[in-house]
């Protein structure tokens, strides 16, 4: 026992030596008392030559009662003040707290579910009591912000709220205000995403470009465009399900949580199923082939839902089933018994157990008749308003009336770019769409003109330099060979004013 030791002990009650002899057991006398200084070592904070000692909380002493002794006092400063350089040489033991910080240092690559889901919600609670405090900063004027700059008008469940010129909510705001607040504040925000394949020869398939969009708490954006324009690849690209030869860029924010750099460890246990929910393009490739659908339910209800007891775990499987309009007679059934439709309704059903802030429905009404279809798309609605839980939905669907019934706003893509962000109400009805491949898209319906728009989509490992619509578009000129601007919503040299849309 070194020089150190021996004082300390001596300072505690709790050493051995020639010191601390004299204070071994609770009660006894000690000469000093010492505490930790800021270089590691040891400092006398107070003399206690008379000082009584108890045992404390971690196994030690401690002191609880002073008396007077002057020259005690001095001595056992000086030791501890000549005992001080050999204490640097002692190996540093960890403390409690400094394990517990250095692990948090070495798992700073991992999210975890609590701490994203704080995330994406702890700023509803800060909406509630912003009439309390005038500190408070509103995330919703942010929000709202960034939606119009990402070119989309509020959709008709969006309400409006008064927002400070400083970004705070106004301290006076009621609670409905509040709810429209939540809802104004992106849930999903997608800047400058862009996803390219790299091929052997060295050719680069440009699938994604520069996509910008927001889904708020609340709204169902519909992604619609022709089949191969990219958008099954976007949604891979959010959850991180993209192939090897994948190189994404840009960014994909969860509340705080990048998608696109997070890791997969952190996308594996935090987000998938938990804070996005996949409805899948093909639902048979999705389902555990040996494994009754109401098996893969149960497991999933246990991993994602706070239900536990085989009769809890049994029921919440069949509430499940049945919010997806899947039949209970068919959850004892495998995946290849099922029909295209019912495997759809199982993998609906599956999307819908964890509740999560963000719902990823890619072609959900696939294989569905139309009253099928109706219920599906209302049932996704039902999840994004249930409760004002900060939902949202992002559907990606060829099904034109669906995105109709059920959307807020509508983002068009072609050749892997978004061309239009528009209010569905607008898009749908009047003015009508100003992009003229958005205008083609709709005058293709049966019930509209049944039109098909001439010619083919471009090639994405072959895409023109300029305008890769105006192959295919009537109002197309010179000008066109060169990029597109977005101009407010809409990316075209020449799209149709408001005026020409409402004729």
């Amino acid at each position: 026992m070194n020089e150190a030791d021996t004082v300390r002990g001596a300072a505690t009650g709790s050493g051995a030596g020639p010191v601390g002899k004299t204070g071994t057991e609770p009660g006894a006398v000690a000469d000093a008392v010492t505490e930790p200084d800021a270089a590691g070592g040891e400092k006398v904070t107070e003399a206690a030559p008379d000082a009584v000692t108890e045992p404390d909380a971690v196994g030690g002493e401690k002191v609880t009662e002073v008396a007077a002794g002057g020259r005690e006092k001095a001595m056992a400063a000086d030791a501890v003040t000549d005992a001080v350089p050999e204490r640097e040489a002692v190996p540093d033991v960890m403390t409690d707290a400094e394990a517990v910080a250095t692990d948090a240092e070495a798992a700073t690559d991992v999210v975890t579910q609590a701490e994203v889901t704080d995330r994406v919600t702890k700023a509803d609670a800060v909406t509630d009591v912003v009439g309390e405090s005038d500190d408070v900063t509103g995330a919703a004027g942010a929000g709202a912000a960034a939606g119009a700059e990402a070119g989309g008008g509020e959709g008709p469940r969006r309400a409006e709220t008064s927002v400070r010129a400083d970004g705070a909510a106004d301290a006076g705001v009621a609670g409905p205000a509040r709810a429209a607040a939540r809802r104004q504040r992106p849930v999903l925000a997608v800047r400058g995403l862009s996803v390219r394949f790299l091929m052997p020869g060295g050719r680069r398939i440009a699938a994604v470009t520069d996509a910008h969009f927001e889904v708020a708490a609340g709204e169902c954006l519909a992604l619609i465009g022709e089949s191969g324009c990219g958008k099954s690849v976007l949604a891979s690209a959010l959850l991180g399900l993209l192939p090897g030869n994948a190189q994404t860029a840009g960014q994909a924010l969860l509340g705080e949580l990048d998608l696109l750099s997070a890791g997969e460890r952190t996308l594996a246990r935090t987000v998938r199923g938990r804070l996005i929910g996949l409805v899948p393009q093909s639902p048979a490739a999705h389902l555990t082939p040996v494994r009754t659908i109401r098996s893969q339910l149960e497991e999933t209800v246990a991993a994602l839902a706070p239900v536990r007891g085989r009769k809890a775990l049994r029921a919440a499987a069949e509430a499940a089933a049945e919010r997806a309009a899947f039949p209970s007679g068919h959850l004892d059934r495998y995946p290849h018994e099922l029909s295209g439709g019912l495997a759809q309704r199982a993998a609906t059903a599956l999307a819908l157990v964890g509740d999560a802030p963000l719902l990823l429905a890619d072609e959900p009404t696939t294989g569905l008749d139309r009253d099928l279809v109706d219920r599906t798309v209302d049932e996704l609605r039902r999840h994004v308003d249930a409760d004002d839980a900060g939902r949202a939905l992002l559907m990606i669907t060829h099904d034109l009336a669906a995105a109709e019934r059920i959307a807020d706003r509508v983002a068009v893509m072609y050749a892997g770019r978004i061309v239009e962000l528009a209010d569905a109400a607008a898009f749908f009805g009047t003015p009508g769409p100003r992009h003229p491949y958005s205008r083609g898209l709709l005058d293709a319906l049966p019930d509209r003109a049944f039109t098909p728009i001439p010619g083919m989509p471009p090639e994405l490992g072959d895409l023109p330099a300029g305008c890769a619509f105006a192959a295919r578009c009537d109002r197309a000129t010179d000008l066109c060979a060169t990029p597109p601007p977005r101009t407010g919503a809409v990316a075209c040299h020449h799209p149709y004013a408001v005026e020409d849309a409402r004729a």
